[in-house]
């Protein structure tokens, strides 16, 4: 009868235990990115012509799928916001000055990183690029715009 006493007494304390640290345990919330960056980033890619064969990142980028799991793109964990675009050394061929590729970009408000370096992006560097208030790191390099 002892020993079923002292059983009983450690299922209160059990509870007390994973009450008080079920934070600890607990799986962080992943959150997916938001419908409308999807779609710029998804718009953003078909301004452009994707050579193959190259690093295949943007196959990855199906409408109705998470972004933040796409190659290539980074979100911030806890909001879900896209924070990087890396498209560098993917083959793109096309001008990035269009005002609608960069409209496109803006509606990515919390992007910190931009990379396109190793692409074929021509014409002249649009500087509507510093209308992007986040973005900390730009990377244009080994491409074919005009100086």
């Amino acid at each position: 009868m002892k020993g079923s006493v002292k059983s009983f007494s450690l299922i209160p304390i059990s509870f007390c235990f994973l009450f008080l640290f079920r934070d600890e345990f607990a799986v962080p919330a992943r959150h997916l990115c938001h419908p409308q960056q999807r779609e710029a980033i998804l718009e953003f890619k078909n301004e452009f012509q994707i050579q193959k064969p190259c690093s295949g990142w943007t196959v990855s980028w199906v409408n109705n799928s998470d972004c933040c799991s796409w190659d290539g793109i980074a979100c911030d964990a806890t909001f879900g916001d896209v924070i990087e675009l890396n498209l560098g050394g993917n083959c793109i061929h096309g001008e990035l000055n269009s005002k609608n590729t960069i409209l496109k970009l803006q509606s990515l408000p919390f992007l910190e990183t931009l990379n396109l370096a190793g692409n074929y992006f021509s014409g002249n560097i649009p500087s509507s690029l510093g209308n992007l208030s986040k973005l900390t790191t730009l990377d244009l390099s080994d491409n074919a715009f005009n100086d």
